[in-house]
């Protein structure tokens, strides 16, 4: 697909989607995965020419990286949900109900 450093990229793609998909899930430390997520997909966009091919995935387009940008972005605007481990850990109104 002509990423530069391929044998680097791949593997730290690989783990932001891994990790990070388990640390959205579990709703931890979510806006600054959910902008990580967002910056990789906008990289993949531009170093693996999918966004100058066009929008559907079966011509190597953006159908799949767009969206998924475009909701790590909505992770960073509106955080965590009210039963996520960011809340649980970090709020300060469950610190005070303890």
């Amino acid at each position: 697909m002509g990423v530069p450093a391929a044998s680097i990229a791949a593997p730290v793609a690989a783990t932001i989607e891994l990790v990070g998909g388990i640390l959205i899930i579990l709703g931890l430390l979510t806006r600054i995965v959910g902008g990580i997520v967002a910056l990789q997909m906008v990289g993949a966009g531009i170093f693996a020419n999918h966004f100058p091919s066009g929008v559907f995935v079966s011509d190597g387009g953006w159908e799949l990286v767009g969206p998924i940008a475009v909701a790590g972005l909505m992770l960073v605007a509106a955080g965590p949900g009210m039963h996520s481990l960011d809340q649980l850990l970090f709020s300060k109104k469950a610190k005070v109900a303890n």
